[in-house]
């Protein structure tokens, strides 16, 4: 019975111990490159967008797929997701590519509004799923302006 309860506690300790080491800092997600895909038609656009994952934990992080939205100047251009699993190593960084969609019909009104100004403001967010984590995920979001030169 004693041993029971000791098997108990030690294995709930252990448990503990292993839940405590899974908390990640989130990844720094960055957009390196926009490219047109084959695909789409009148009305929707594929593009591939090119991400690169740094990952400040000091273990590698196994990803299992990722959710990506760009929006520009408070629209969204693009939306994408991938399935596909990449390692990115502890204090280093992976690239990944992402197949997105672009809504015409969401694109044409604030293209106007683009072109008026002398720069753009843009968002990428989303979510990494991480392996391991018990389906856990990660949310991540970069926003920055583009400038204009005449």
């Amino acid at each position: 019975m004693i041993a029971r309860r000791f098997l108990l506690i030690g294995g709930t300790a252990a448990a503990l111990a292993a839940c405590a080491n899974l908390r990640l800092d989130p990844l720094d997600v960055r957009l390196v490159d926009l490219a047109p895909m084959e695909g789409g038609g009148l009305f929707e656009q594929r593009l591939a967008i090119t991400l690169v994952l740094a990952n400040p934990n000091p273990s590698d992080v196994s990803l299992t797929g990722l959710r990506v939205a760009l929006d520009v100047n408070g629209e969204t251009l693009a939306r994408g997701q991938t399935g596909e699993g990449v390692v990115v190593p502890r204090l280093g960084e992976a690239r990944l590519v992402v197949p997105a969609s672009v809504s015409m019909l969401d694109l044409l009104p604030g293209f106007m509004a683009m072109t008026k100004r002398d720069g753009l403001d843009y968002r990428l967010s989303g979510t990494v799923f991480v392996a391991g984590l018990g389906g856990g995920s990660l949310p991540f979001a970069r926003e920055g302006r583009l400038i204009a030169n005449n």
